[in-house]
């Protein structure tokens, strides 16, 4: 697929971009999701006109929860949302297996797109094994696919070459790039030429990212902090 050509692969997810909360899934004294506590934050964030959900990352501490419990937090978000706001899920896990599993689970229940970090632990020093990795997720659903890309192993051949092996994969919309290099935000921006949507996924670079080439931003402080950095964000309209 040449450049052109993938360039309307996003042209029609326009609804990524803004500010967008990392939710915190509430943890109770016996180590299980709080689910009510859940539906209240999830009502309280929605409430305050933010831009979409991110659920299931880092911040939601999707990969301490087992599978059956990141089904139900899912399941749970996703309800109160009631198609109110665009929700990311998170499905990256220790094996691809469960991932694909997540993602079917999260395309059956009505989340807008899903996301996932590179192999974890094994094989996740290697480009190689990252795109095999995210290519299983990406065609175990029709939805818009976003690798959240944390460290520098997935694009050990470089970002060009990332990037051209990387938009070939069906579904791939855009990526959260949780990194505080600019330059390297820079070079995904410019040389995927408006093929990837891009999020930023440090809290405090939001503003910095978006001159990058960022759309949208994906941070833990957005939970309590979500209007005043969607008026910071609007200040700072990618370039």
């Amino acid at each position: 697929m040449n450049r052109t050509n993938r360039s309307n692969k996003t042209s029609l997810h326009s609804k990524f971009q803004g500010v967008w909360p990392a939710l915190i899934t509430p943890i109770g004294a016996d180590g299980n999701p709080e689910l009510q506590q859940l539906e209240k934050l999830t009502e309280l964030i929605i409430s305050q006109g933010l831009d979409g959900l991110y659920i299931l990352g880092s911040t939601g501490q999707g990969f301490l929860l087992t599978e059956k419990q990141r089904k139900e937090v899912t399941e749970v978000v996703l309800n109160v949302n009631n198609g109110r706001l665009p929700v990311m899920s998170q499905v990256g896990s220790m094996t691809t297996a469960e991932s694909v599993r997540l993602a079917e689970h999260a395309a059956k229940h009505g989340a807008a797109g899903i996301s996932s970090v590179g192999p974890i632990y094994y094989g996740g020093g290697n480009q190689t094994m990252a795109l095999i990795h995210y290519r299983s997720i990406a065609t175990a659903s029709n939805l818009p696919f976003f690798p959240y890309q944390l460290g520098e192993a997935s694009f050990s051949d470089g970002i060009s070459s990332f990037i051209d092996e990387l938009l070939d994969i069906p579904n791939v919309t855009g990526m959260k790039l949780t990194t505080t290099n600019l330059l390297q935000i820079s070079a995904f921006s410019s040389n995927s030429r408006g093929a990837l949507t891009l999020f930023s996924g440090a809290d405090e670079l939001m503003c910095h990212a978006a001159m990058c080439g960022t759309a949208g931003a994906i941070g833990s402080m957005y939970n309590p902090m979500g209007p005043g950095m969607s008026k910071s964000k609007e200040s700072f309209p990618s370039r």
